[in-house]
């Protein structure tokens, strides 16, 4: 029978939600300390209500174009069932621009009072580092297939990723060997 020390040193390490919702790809399952609030009502019932914290995200506003502060837009509490998951929508908006917003798609799912798993479906805008502009006018006309691998690696689809940055190294090949034809 193992101990609780050993139980704790095989337990995959307890991360905070905003770290989760900054630096975590879609698919994962990860458990998340200090995932909701509990309080007591007038009539000494319990209700579970979903943290949702301040966030350090990049805006890519003309204003912005760097990490600002996101924060919730929702004034309404959102309330868990301790027995069930809860799918659940969280928008956030920049704190400096007031233009720019990031949308998460998670369910949560309660454990106890400290803990719950919560899974993050995606998000809008996707998922990933912004891509410098200097990449992108590169790149030139194969933008929309590189910034398709690009969210494929993303979101660890490394087969995908690897067809479209193919197809725009082949484009890329092509444009330049006609380029230099040309000019000879």
């Amino acid at each position: 029978m193992k101990n609780k020390e050993e139980e704790n040193q095989n337990s995959e390490p307890l991360i905070s939600l905003n770290e989760f919702l900054e630096n975590h790809p879609p698919s994962q399952i990860v458990t998340v300390n200090n995932l909701y609030t509990i309080n007591k009502d007038n009539y000494g019932e319990i209700h579970w209500y979903l943290n949702r914290p301040e966030l350090n995200l990049h805006c890519s506003s003309d204003k912005c174009n760097g990490v600002r502060f996101f924060r919730n837009t929702e004034s309404l509490k959102i309330e868990l069932d301790v027995n069930k998951e809860k799918l659940v929508f969280l928008t956030y908006k920049c704190s400096n621009c007031q233009t720019s917003s990031k949308i998460f798609s998670v369910i949560v799912y309660p454990e106890n009072e400290k803990i719950g798993k919560i899974c993050k479906f995606g998000e809008i805008p996707f998922y990933g580092p912004p891509t410098p502009s200097k990449l992108i006018n590169l790149i030139g006309p194969d933008r929309e297939i590189f910034l398709k691998g690009r969210q494929c690696e993303n979101q660890s689809l490394g087969i995908g990723a690897f067809i479209y940055y193919r197809r725009v190294v082949e484009n890329q090949k092509k444009q330049n060997s006609n380029e230099n034809f040309r000019c000879n």
